[in-house]
């Protein structure tokens, strides 16, 4: 915060209508669980249409040094949290309150020693500890329960946890993005269960209990604002049954086997995979598993065929799902049947990717370089509209040259690779000349690439090869980059980096409308000062002061650099 608001002013600092939703929080006692430190520093629990903490740090002269919320809002500095701190905060100094929760350093000290003051009390005491505990957060006892207990309905009693976990976080049948974690916890402890069965070669029950996992959590996707638990959730779910049905197929009985193949497809076919296949893929690879049986085989074969009779054909996404489902049609050929079945349903999916790249490795294999780079000519053709697959089918010719030992073809093709922005391949096209030749080639390729604009080959040649007046000339060019590269430069050309900095950092202050951008350019600034010292990056700093003076919050962020 700046050295100017205090508790008596703050409004001046708020956006009106913020301040307007945050004094009706105040107003509706949404503050909650207020708690003060003997040092200054308030917390407070703020429930609107989620819950979120808030902290605000006053100084002995009222002014406040520090306040934070943890809600997402970030269209200005501050939120209605809060300003709903702050207005209860002054309420309480106004009124002389001491009704609130004083924490002085003495009992932060014991809390941060809980471990050892537990490990002086008997079995007893803490038994009536856990109880007590347990009586005022059920949550507390449910979770006891579950990671201790023995329960013979685990199944069951897993299911209801994954369900109540995801309910619990809704809200109007929504889960928002910091809830997401929370609504999960109870699918991480169920899985947690089911890795303990498999590693116990309790394998029925670790399947059990994944495929009661996925459902809810597949749900979920529907009504929540995920940002990366989900797919982790599903993936070790998918996991653990493939593990625990390949296991299963070589210790149980035929009869159990079944039983456990039966639950895996039944669950594969269920509609809401319709739109996340990766996942029905998994427990169709699962399955197979227990092919070795001819009747769970046939089954398998049977709704892999219905899987892809209801694809179209000539759609993008289809030919994905077909793809992956004649990956497992292979996958159990290649298990059970001959080799020249393989090679026959091979050569007769080859428009695949997965499938040419098997034909292109198996030729190799076998020496056999013509049918090699026949593959590879005829995939470059085939995927013209598609640049990233010509470079993989270019690569694999590649590795093709690199096998024969035709170094003029790897020549050709390691600089068409390489000019066509795969940085990778430079130390490969490097290593193909003797080093009186490289000197000679590296100026061609530079002289070539330094007219494409941003070309990430060219600043990564310059870069590693510390072609100093190509980098200064490069980020006179590109001014963002002076950020990263100074260090290769400041030795040769301290005077021409500060210029720089100094350009880039006019024009960013310049283009800085919000706090955030005041924050980034600052950001910049340090780096200044660390690449050229205190003396440039001063000057500057009072210049952006005197040029800046309406920007108020602007000249809070300079003053802030040390």
């Amino acid at each position: 915060m700046g050295g100017n608001m205090d508790i008596h002013n703050f409004e001046e600092y708020f956006d009106p209508e913020i301040l307007k939703r945050g004094k009706d929080y105040f107003y509706k006692n949404k503050v909650d669980h207020i708690i003060q430190s003997a040092d200054g520093e308030f917390k407070a629990i703020i429930t609107g249409s989620d819950v979120y903490s808030v902290r605000a740090h006053l100084s002995s002269r009222q002014e406040i040094d520090e306040l934070t919320c943890d809600c997402p809002y970030d269209w200005t500095e501050h939120c209605k949290h809060k300003a709903a701190i702050l207005y209860k905060i002054r309420e309480m100094m106004d009124k002389n309150e001491t009704t609130i929760q004083k924490v002085n350093p003495g009992q932060a000290s014991q809390q941060s020693d809980l471990p050892k003051i537990l490990s002086t009390l008997d079995k007893d005491e803490l038994i009536k500890i856990v109880c007590d505990l347990s009586d005022q957060y059920p949550e507390i006892e449910k979770e006891i329960q579950f990671r201790y207990s023995v329960d013979d309905n685990e199944v069951s009693q897993c299911k209801t946890l994954v369900t109540e976990s995801i309910n619990k976080e809704k809200y109007k049948g929504f889960i928002s993005w910091n809830k997401v974690g929370p609504a999960v916890k109870g699918a991480e402890l169920a899985l947690e269960r089911a890795v303990q069965r498999l590693e116990g070669g309790f394998y029925n029950q670790a399947i059990g209990i994944s495929l009661v996992v996925m459902p809810p959590i597949v749900k979920m996707i529907d009504f929540s604002d995920d940002s990366g638990y989900i797919s982790p959730i599903l993936n070790e779910a998918t996991e653990i049954i493939k593990e625990s049905a390949q296991k299963a197929s070589e210790v149980e009985s035929e009869q159990r086997q079944e039983v456990l193949f039966k639950k895996i497809i039944k669950e594969a076919k269920n509609k809401r995979y319709d739109g996340w296949s990766e996942w029905r893929h998994e427990l169709l690879k699962a399955a197979a598993a227990f092919s070795g049986n001819k009747k769970m085989r046939s089954l398998l074969e049977k709704l892999i065929e219905q899987l892809l009779e209801n694809e179209e054909p000539d759609n993008w996404s289809s030919d994905y799902e077909i793809e992956e489902l004649k990956v497992l049609q292979l996958m159990l050929i290649e298990r059970f049947d001959t080799e020249e079945k393989a090679e026959a349903f091979l050569e007769s999916n080859i428009r695949y990717k997965t499938f040419r790249e098997k034909a292109i490795l198996r030729a190799l294999e076998k020496g056999d370089f013509t049918k090699g780079l026949q593959l590879c000519e005829d995939g470059i053709v085939l995927n013209s509209s598609l640049p990233g697959r010509v470079d993989l089918w270019k690569r694999y010719r590649y590795k093709t040259y690199e096998q024969m030992g035709d170094i003029e073809n790897q020549k050709v093709l390691a600089r068409e690779l390489l000019m066509n922005n795969n940085s990778d391949f430079y130390p490969i096209y490097k290593g193909l000349f003797p080093p009186g030749e490289w000197e000679l080639e590296k100026e061609s390729i530079l002289n070539e690439l330094e007219n494409q604009n941003f070309s990430s080959v060219y600043r990564h040649i310059i870069e590693s090869e510390s072609e100093t007046s190509r980098i200064l000339l490069y980020c006179q060019n590109h001014k963002i980059e002076i950020m990263n590269l100074y260090e290769h430069i400041i030795e040769d050309y301290p005077r021409e980096v500060s210029v720089l900095f100094s350009s880039y950092i006019k024009q960013q202050s310049k283009e800085a409308g919000d706090r955030k951008k005041y924050k980034g350019v600052c950001k910049v600034i340090r780096t200044y000062k660390k690449a050229c010292g205190s003396g440039d990056a001063n000057l500057l700093i009072d210049h952006l002061k005197s040029q800046y003076q309406r920007r108020p919050a602007f000249i809070e962020e300079l003053n802030k650099i040390k």
